[in-house]
């Protein structure tokens, strides 16, 4: 997962391997339901991650 700062472009992250790549910090907000982050609590708990 990342979040554009400048460093680098959408196409050169996604291209790296990104899962997700949000716009900034409030579009991952927004949209944290449904990120690769969306029930990783859950896995850790119970062993899966």
């Amino acid at each position: 997962m990342c979040v554009l700062t400048g460093g680098w472009s959408r196409r050169e992250l996604e291209e790296e391997g990104a899962a997700a790549v949000y716009d900034d910090l409030r579009a991952l907000l927004a949209e944290l339901d449904g990120s690769p982050l969306a029930g990783a609590g859950s896995r850790v708990r119970d062993g899966r991650a």
